[in-house]
């Protein structure tokens, strides 16, 4: 069965962070991942999006499309509109020093 590439495009407002992760959760589980490794790529999502949102702010467009490699290997692609940075590294002032 072959699966189609999809194309979800929010706002990084709470509401949608939700949606998009009820989403992932669904596009993931269509392609077959195991549930631990959904749950995973959820979180990290999460996070990755609260982030943006703390930098951007809430009005900033998203796209994210879920589809196949050229092997057929499960791939996500997030597109955030913005100055470029990277939401996953600690910076001194979330650490309190």
């Amino acid at each position: 069965m072959r699966i189609r590439t999809q194309t979800k495009t929010f706002y990084l407002n709470g509401q949608d962070i939700d949606l998009f992760s009820e989403w992932l959760e669904t596009s993931l589980s269509e392609r077959g991942i195991e549930r631990k490794q959904r749950m995973r790529t959820r979180l990290l999502m999460e996070e990755l999006l609260l982030r943006s949102r703390d930098r951007l702010g809430e009005q900033t467009p998203v796209t994210a499309v879920c589809d196949r490699d050229f092997f057929g290997r499960p791939r996500l692609r997030i597109e955030i509109a913005g100055e470029p940075f990277n939401p996953l590294v600690i910076v001194d002032s979330e650490l309190g020093t």
